[in-house]
C-alpha cells in the first residue's frame, strides 16, 4: 500500500468497474488494492485490506444495504464509503449518508468525477452528484418539511451552503467569500448544528427541499 491510497472497488456492471479501476490506476496517487463480486466478499476484504476508500454498487449490497452499510463502517471507521447508484430517491439519499457513506454518486457519473470524488472523501468532504440527483429530486417536493420553524439558517451560512451545492470545497469558499477556511467551517458547523446533520450533503438536500435553495443555484 506504499504506491497510493488503498481503494476496494466493489461494483456488479464488469465494464463500469474496469472503467473505474483504470481511471484510478493511471493516477499515480490511488491503487485498487481489491474488486470482489459480491456482498460478502466485499464486507471481507473491506476487513482484510482496511482500504482508505471503497466504491460499492448500491445493489451489490442488497437486501439490506443499508445495514450492511452500517456494519461496514462499525468494523472499518476509517474507510470512506462512496455508492454508486442507478437512481434515487430523497430518502435514499438521505438514510445513505445517516448509515455513514462519504460519497453518493450516480453510475452514470465519469470515472474523472468518481476519482474527484475519491480525493474529496480523503479529505474529509462528503460527496455527491448533486447536479443529478437533484434532477431525481425534481418529483419530491409535495413530501413533508424536515424542518420547523425557527431552524432557518443565518445569512452567512446559506451563502456557504449556497455555494456547497455547486460542489466547491472549503477552499474555493472561502476564496469566494474572502474569508479563511477556518471560517468557513466554523459555518458548516453551525449548519451541521442547526439542521441535525452530518454532512454538506444532506445540509444541502435539506435546505432545497426547504425551499431555502433553488434548482439554479446548482448552477456556477
Amino acid at each position: 500500500m506504499e504506491n497510493g491510497i488503498p481503494i476496494v472497488i466493489a461494483i456488479m456492471e464488469p465494464l463500469l468497474a474496469e472503467g473505474i479501476a483504470n481511471a484510478i490506476m493511471a493516477s499515480k496517487d490511488l491503487q485498487v488494492v481489491a474488486r470482489p463480486s459480491d456482498r460478502r466478499e466485499t464486507i471481507t476484504q473491506i476487513g482484510k485490506l482496511q482500504p482508505r476508500v471503497a466504491i460499492i454498487d448500491f445493489s451489490l449490497l442488497e437486501p439490506g444495504a443499508f445495514q450492511a452499510i452500517r456494519q461496514i463502517k462499525q468494523a472499518n471507521q476509517n474507510v470512506a464509503i462512496i455508492v454508486l447508484v442507478s437512481k434515487t430517491t430523497p430518502s435514499c439519499v438521505l438514510r445513505s449518508f445517516e448509515a455513514g457513506v462519504a460519497g453518493y454518486l450516480l453510475k452514470k457519473a465519469s470515472a474523472a468525477e468518481v476519482v474527484n470524488s475519491i480525493r474529496s472523501v480523503c479529505a474529509g468532504e462528503a460527496v455527491a452528484d448533486m447536479h443529478s440527483i437533484i434532477e431525481y429530486l425534481g418529483q419530491a417536493t409535495s413530501e413533508q418539511s424536515y424542518l420547523k420553524k425557527g431552524q432557518r439558517l443565518g445569512h452567512k451560512e446559506l451563502e456557504v451552503l449556497k455555494l456547497a451545492s455547486k460542489g466547491l470545497t472549503n477552499k474555493e469558499i472561502a476564496k469566494k467569500l474572502f474569508v479563511s477556511e477556518r471560517t468557513v467551517e466554523s459555518h458548516f458547523n453551525a449548519i451541521f448544528g442547526k439542521l441535525r446533520v452530518g454532512s454538506r450533503t444532506e445540509a444541502v438536500l435539506m435546505a432545497w427541499r426547504n425551499d431555502w435553495i433553488t434548482d439554479e443555484d446548482f448552477v456556477e
